[in-house]
């Protein structure tokens, strides 16, 4: 195996987030291979993230690895034009958009990894560093919560317009930054975004999809698995995905949630995570709340490919949508 490689990790976080990001943090390094160098990346709004909490995430960072805070310019919010979309139906945050810009912002890589920060990494992450892409743009997984349901399959083959099988989870992406920059991805996104403001149900997820399904290579399903959606022919996962409502912090029934505490006792948050778990176990309405935000979001999934405003309609007047 190659030696040595530099290998550049990109997160997007606001003080929400910061626990389970330092539960990641902890098992990229566990993982990692010695050799290997890692450039952590953390994207964050200004105001989003204190000052105590990035000193808190830096004494995670062992040899070998560096971390770096970036804030992103202010001005994003109006160039994003306030977008209304939020996440899960629940969770308004524009971090979701910013793996979007990593191309840009960072000209000096050619290839990176993004990660959401629910994950904990349970193999060796430069092993998904060197996966040959085939000339591709995107190196992803498959979103099980969509492709396995009848009526979110419409979503992604009416609303978005690709192929249910092929519709992928942007929680864990290999990118060719340098073929993002080549087609002005970030550009195109936005002008899509200011001219049609498409009513969505995982925003940054459904602006891939619709922009780069011609340019996505679908990676083995272990490389994501999704705790919302847990395929059982996965058994040993090389990256757990905590997403939509399949929090460990939340619930006690979790895939592979001992993998979350097991990283989370090597920070200084698990007093405060596991506080946070009791209280929303013995809280009926916030299991409620997340019980009605999930059907909310079927009732999305339903409703927005009847809408007028889709990514598909737009092809299908004319628009280039795909790069």
């Amino acid at each position: 195996m190659t030696k040595g490689t530099t290998i550049p990790v990109f997160f997007a976080v606001d003080n929400r987030y910061v626990p389970y990001l330092a539960a990641a943090l902890i098992s990229l390094q566990t993982q990692a291979n010695p050799a290997d160098n890692y450039q952590i990346k953390i994207l964050y709004q200004k105001q989003h993230l204190s000052v105590h909490n990035q000193q808190q995430l830096a004494t995670l960072i062992k040899p070998k690895t560096s971390l770096e805070f970036v804030a992103l310019d202010t001005s994003l919010w109006d160039k994003l034009g306030q977008d209304p979309n939020t996440l899960r139906a629940d969770y308004l945050t524009l971090t979701i958009y910013y793996r979007l810009f990593i191309a840009n912002l960072f000209p000096q890589y050619e290839r990176g990894i993004y990660l959401d920060a629910d994950v904990i990494i349970n193999y060796d992450l430069g092993y998904l560093y060197r996966l040959n892409l085939h000339e591709q743009m995107i190196g992803a997984v498959t979103d099980a919560f969509i492709s396995h349901h009848q009526v979110t399959a419409n979503y992604a083959e009416q609303a978005i317009g690709v192929p249910r099988n092929e519709y992928f989870n942007s929680g864990i992406l290999l990118l060719d930054l340098k073929q993002m920059r080549a087609c002005q991805l970030s550009q195109h996104f936005l002008y899509l975004m200011n001219k049609y403001h498409f009513p969505l149900i995982a925003p940054d997820q459904d602006y891939l999809n619709a922009i780069g399904h011609q340019r996505l290579f679908l990676l083995a399903d272990e490389w994501n698995f999704q705790t919302e959606y847990p395929l059982a022919t996965i058994t040993q996962p090389k990256i757990v995905h905590y997403n939509l409502y399949g929090k460990p912090w939340h619930y006690n029934n979790i895939a592979f949630q001992d993998l979350f505490w097991q990283a989370l006792r090597q920070t200084p948050y698990y007093n405060q995570v596991y506080q946070e778990q009791q209280l929303y176990l013995n809280s009926p309405q916030k299991i409620q709340a997340d019980k009605d935000h999930k059907a909310l979001l079927l009732k999305r999934v339903c409703d927005i490919p009847q809408q007028t405003s889709t990514f598909k309609t737009a092809a299908m007047q004319g628009e280039q949508v795909q790069i």
